[in-house]
């Protein structure tokens, strides 16, 4: 054993040198809300001709894909964007793109450069009059182009004497009307021409085969006066004669108007490619970079702190073990980054949120671990042994409670994006690596300190420091707490809790962002100038809006932000810019105010959103309910005895969302906050959590099944399970709980973040009660209804003592073979097979019953 632990403590040292090297060579990817940026969500539309039939969806995605980070790189200079593929199901907008601009502001620009197709194609206009004084009968005149910045030509309707622009549907008829030459596919390249004073020309050159469709198209017109329009996503650039005596070919200079700027940008764009599919604006999101900068480094700080309080802690309550424990700890933290930034993980305020929570989360094995060791040490074990078996012993409640830990953050990282997404990566990464240093990192370190002779001495583990109830678990058997024949007045404190939420949701408590409610999510510092709240809600209601919302909040700087929330569908077809000034018009907003942060939500997405929360709770509920009835019936001789405790725990967490959602609701109505995606992730983490915490108590129940005290009915045992392990429950939530109470505090700096760790840790904190005070009553509830109904054969006590006799009984029916001689098998090697499935037989049930007779 002493071997296996030197060689364990060295295969940790490389592991953590391994690390240590990976970190420094790897660097950290910031999100949007932490460096600032946009982003845009876009459904992918097919184009004019594109069936099922003749395109490869997969294909077009790819292509897109490339095509956009080619022309991001190439005009924004955004060198680390992120660009990916989101799959919602079925439907018209089953098949989305995201698009990520970390550092890049200007939203208005960003969209020019992504969304449009980019396809390119060139005209004979033969219904607009050519330069040619012998035909003036054309339907139509074009008019000269005036902005160089943003280039388009109007034409004369000669028939209905109107004007004709860009995007209105007489526009697009006249465009029906002319003749295609050649089209993106047959460009080779776009230059920009230098033509003097600072001014550029684009120069194109065509494929060999788009050549020849220009050659002949102009020596059959050529002297006749006939022009050329050249037109981008239905826009036209430019139109002009061809010269009277030259003919095109392979290489043409669109002449004309254009600013430099103008010109690199174009030839940039057509150089990257003409997209394959159109793109539809879903939502939009613009992070102001300062505001991200001070988050992060909140953050950090309390991140600090929470780890520097947990490890002292674990110092001062537990001793050598915890001195251990502080160690895994420093190791998980290294591991944990390592392996993000490696694997170039996003670092968004959410998910570095959810690694402080993890590191908090993390401690939890630490003290179930050690509170069963103390708990062993007291009867009398050996330090080898205690430990052993303390490891052993708290492995179950462990292991369930994390992979109800990663149920629910799979159901996040399935329905959610973005920080969402971020946040639950980052804690099932957690959850695992936290798993693998506290059960094999600590436990191997320990048993290194005990059998070198460092930790003999038993004073070092603080056996002696019972500050949460340890004391009441040695009267637990003749003593135990008086919890669940007192559930009337534990289910009248939650009652009170509930009704006091659905007071608070019933009179408009709960605040919906932009997420849920589409439409537009504006933040402007608030001047001299501003409106008060009321007023902006009022200039709002007076411009047609209903259902906005207006909440006051401070930056780091002390300035004052107004954040309006504005439903609607109105918006899909503007830029960031356009949305930014019918806002401050209908707000009765300064003329100056410009939007720091802004995000716009197309119902398709506000849709998407609600039916994920939806969907969210759903499956993570079921999920849990099948996995703890396979579990805990494996254990207990059948799935139908599993349920329950599933069941149980899934009731129990049920009212705990309720009690969430009033909290929400109480903050809304009296702060105006509102909630978002976040909030489902802190809803859903509380479920996680607080199952978790009623799994250390549903395991010792399920332990103390299958080792009843003489004549103990259900009550009583359910009682002694809660007074075994109420300690543990009030440390591994106040870990947690305090880990979230400094974030709160020293982390949050935006109004979302903040939000979304009350909400948390309000959850964590009434969780923690429900596990001790509801969930235990009430499977004891539901086992009296099961006795009445059906007889006590059919509780779970009965069942597990029929089982512990079965397993008794099955101990005598093991007979070890031996030879026709009559000697022990074991001493002939042709029946060794035979005999070391039976001895691993017996092994194995007289392993089950020393557990049920210790």
């Amino acid at each position: 054993m002493q071997n296996r632990s030197y060689l364990f403590l060295l295969f940790v040292l490389g592991l953590g040198v391994a690390s240590a090297i990976l970190y420094t060579r790897f660097a950290y990817k910031l999100g949007l809300d932490v460096k600032g940026g946009v982003q845009f969500t876009y459904a992918v539309k097919p184009i004019e001709g594109q069936t099922s039939k003749n395109v490869n969806i997969e294909d077009m995605l790819t292509k897109t894909q490339t095509i956009l980070g080619n022309r991001i790189s190439g005009m924004t200079g955004v060198v680390d964007s992120n660009i990916f593929v989101k799959k919602t199901g079925s439907g018209a907008d089953a098949n989305q793109i995201i698009v990520e601009l970390p550092g890049f502001t200007d939203s208005a620009a960003a969209q020019k450069v992504i969304g449009t197709s980019a396809s390119l194609k060139v005209y004979w206009p033969k219904t607009v009059n050519p330069d040619n004084p012998a035909i003036t009968y054309r339907e139509y005149t074009d008019v000269a182009a005036g902005n160089p910045d943003d280039p388009s030509v109007n034409f004369y309707d000669n028939y209905t004497h109107q004007t004709l622009t860009p995007g209105t549907p007489a526009y697009a008829k006249m465009l029906a009307s002319w003749q295609l030459l050649v089209t993106g596919n047959d460009l080779q390249n776009a230059t920009p021409e230098a033509i003097g004073n600072g001014s550029y020309k684009p120069d194109i050159s065509f494929t060999s085969e788009g050549g020849t469709k220009m050659a002949d198209w102009s020596t059959q017109y050529k002297g006749q006066g006939e022009k050329v329009a050249f037109v981008l996503d239905g826009k036209v650039l430019q139109i002009a004669p061809v010269e009277k005596t030259s003919t095109l070919g392979q290489q043409i200079t669109v002449n004309g108007t254009f600013s430099a700027a103008y010109v690199k940008n174009l030839c940039a764009l057509l150089n990257a490619g003409a997209l394959p599919v159109d793109l539809q604006l879903l939502s939009s999101e613009k992070v102001d970079p300062s505001i991200g900068s001070f988050a992060l480094n909140k953050m950090v700080f309390a991140g600090i702190i929470a780890f520097a309080v947990i490890c002292l802690y674990l110092i001062l309550y537990y001793g050598l073990p915890g001195l251990v424990a502080t160690i895994a700890l420093s190791l998980y933290v290294l591991f944990t980054i390592t392996i993000l930034k490696v694997l170039g993980a996003t670092f968004s305020l959410a998910a570095i949120a959810g690694f402080v929570l993890s590191v908090g989360m993390a401690v939890d094995a630490n003290i179930l671990v050690f509170e069963r060791f103390k708990e062993e040490i007291k009867k009398g074990r050996t330090l080898h042994d205690a430990l052993n078996l303390g490891f052993n012993r708290a492995l179950p409640a462990i292991f369930d409670s994390n992979i109800c830990s990663i149920i629910t953050s799979a159901v996040l990282v399935y329905f959610g994006t973005g920080p969402v997404k971020g946040f639950a990566t980052t804690l099932i990464l957690g959850v695992v690596i936290s798993f693998f240093t506290a059960i094999t990192v600590t436990r191997w370190l320990l048993f290194f300190v005990t059998e070198s002779g460092l930790g003999n001495n038993i004073k070092l583990y603080a056996l002696d420091r019972n500050w949460f109830g340890e004391h009441l678990e040695s009267k637990a058997n003749s003593e135990p707490l008086q919890i669940v024949n007192r559930a009337k007045t534990w289910f009248a404190i939650t009652s009170v809790f509930i009704i006091g939420a659905a007071v608070f949701m019933a009179i408009g408590g709960l605040k919906y962002n932009v997420e849920f409610l589409g439409g537009l999510e504006s933040s402007y510092v608030r001047t001299s100038d501003f409106p008060s709240q009321q007023q902006i809600l009022q200039n709002l209601a007076n411009s047609g809006v209903k259902g906005s919302n207006v909440q006051f909040s401070r930056d780091e700087k002390g300035q004052v932000l107004a954040n309006i929330t504005v439903p609607g569908t109105g918006f899909s077809k503007m830029n960031d810019d356009q949305r930014n000034a019918v806002l401050v018009k209908d707000a009765g907003l300064p003329a100056s105010a410009k939007a720091l942060n802004s995000s716009f939500v197309s119902p398709t997405v506000q849709h998407e959103t609600t039916t994920n929360a939806v969907y969210g709770v759903i499956f993570s509920f079921g999920a849990i309910i099948i996995y703890l009835g396979i579990r805990f019936g494996m254990m207990l001789g059948s799935i139908k005895n599993g349920m329950r405790f599933g069941m149980t725990a899934i009731i129990a967490g049920a009212k705990d969302v309720f009690v969430i959602f009033g909290v929400a609701a109480f903050i809304g109505k009296i702060l105006g906050w509102e909630i978002s995606s976040l909030f489902i992730t802190a809803m859903l983490t509380v479920i996680g959590f607080t199952v978790h915490d009623k799994i250390v108590i549903f395991d010792r129940i399920r332990e103390n099944l299958r080792k009843p005290l003489t004549g103990e009915t259900f009550e009583h045992l359910a009682n002694r399970s809660v007074t075994q392990s109420i300690a543990r429950s009030i440390n591994t939530a106040a870990a947690v709980v305090v880990t979230l109470g400094i974030l709160v505090v020293f982390g949050s700096a935006t109004t979302d973040l903040r939000f979304f760790l009350i909400v948390m840790l309000s959850g964590i904190a009434w969780g923690t009660y429900s596990s001790i005070f509801t969930a235990a009553p009430l499977l004891n509830w539901w086992e009296a209804t099961v006795a009445r109904k059906y007889g006590e054969g059919a509780t779970l006590l009965a069942s597990a003592r029929s089982e512990m006799s079965r397993a008794k009984i099955n101990i005598g029916q093991v007979v070890m073979p031996t030879t026709p001689q009559g000697t022990p098998a074991e001493a002939d090697p042709n029946a060794q097979k035979t005999y070391g499935q039976v001895r691993r037989r017996a092994s194995a049930v007289q392993r089950s019953t020393r557990e049920l007779d210790d």
